[in-house]
Parts: C-alpha cells; sequence; structure tokens
C-alpha cells in the first residue's frame, strides 16, 4: 500500500474506511489493514500502549511479520531498562517518518504537546 510505504497511516486508515469489499476474505483482510493502521497512527502520536494492544488484535495470523513492532513496542510501555532508550529512538524515528512525509508542522506539535512532560522519555522509577 503506498500509503504505508510513505508512512501516511491516517490516509491508509481513512482510505481503507472507505472500502467496502463484497469477499468475506478481502473485507477480512482490509480490517485487519485497518487496525494495523490504527496502531500505527496511535504509535506515531506516542501512544504505545494503544499502538500494542491494536497489534495484539491482529497478531494471530501476522503475528511473524508483526512481532518486531509489538517487542518494540513492548519495551516502551514496561517498566524495564530498556524504556527510555527505547522511547528516544522512537522520537528520533518519529521525526524521520514525519521528515518524509513532510508534515513537520503536526509533527512538531505531536512533539510539543510531549515536552516537558514525562509520557515519552518517562524516566525509570527505581525500586
Amino acid at each position: 500500500m503506498d500509503y504505508w510505504n510513505s508512512y501516511s497511516y491516517a490516509s491508509a486508515l481513512e482510505r481503507l474506511r472507505q472500502l467496502n469489499p463484497d469477499d468475506n476474505a478481502d473485507n477480512a483482510m482490509c480490517q485487519t489493514a485497518a487496525i494495523a493502521s490504527q496502531a500505527f497512527v496511535d504509535w506515531d502520536v506516542f501512544n504505545h500502549q494503544k499502538a500494542l494492544n491494536n497489534l495484539l488484535v491482529i497478531v494471530g495470523k501476522n503475528g511473524q511479520a508483526l512481532a518486531p513492532y509489538i517487542s518494540r513496542l513492548r519495551s516502551m510501555v514496561d517498566n524495564g531498562p530498556t524504556r527510555v532508550p527505547e522511547r528516544i529512538l522512537d522520537v528520533w524515528l518519529n521525526a524521520q517518518r514525519c521528515a518524509r512525509r513532510g508534515v513537520s508542522a503536526r509533527c512538531t506539535t505531536s512533539l510539543q504537546k510531549h515536552r516537558g512532560s514525562r509520557k515519552v522519555l518517562a524516566p525509570i522509577q527505581s525500586e
């Protein structure tokens, strides 16, 4: 899907919602792609838990393809030692995707929303 290749997950989601395939298999594929698109939309706005939850819904038939994404999301959601480095990398990769999409204003707004908060770069609490 061209939208995914250009990291335009919201556009992909919008287009998928417009489709109404007659065939059950095509409909299931569109629903799976829509859930994945929604997960990546959530991820792009740093809603890691919601993104993870969405990917877990469709992991059954797509486990091997989704495994790296689920692993990264889990490391950002869990309170383990990789949480902060993963979130820093996530901000960097998000900025790269935004630059490739040419939507720096939206991405800047998203990052500013989290600047100063501990949502994106939350420290690991000591035990």
